[in-house]
């Protein structure tokens, strides 16, 4: 799980990727536009951790990312 970059999420019916710090504070917003998969870009971000919450068609998950 730990990356210096990217982070790349697929999944069938991907509609929304947002990028949370530590503290919950929303960094970014990344919709899908009928792709499966969104390109999250952290390497102007600190190390730490990070979470997505993804949105499908299907619902919602929140994913915890730690950037080296």
């Amino acid at each position: 799980n730990p990356t210096t970059k990217n982070v790349t999420v697929e999944a069938d019916g991907l509609q929304e990727v947002e990028l949370y710090d530590a503290v919950s504070r929303k960094l970014s917003t990344l919709t899908a536009n009928r792709s499966t998969a969104v390109k999250v870009d952290l390497e102007s971000y600190p190390a730490g951790p990070y979470y997505l919450r993804i949105r499908t068609e299907n619902g919602t998950v929140i994913k915890k990312v730690i950037k080296r």
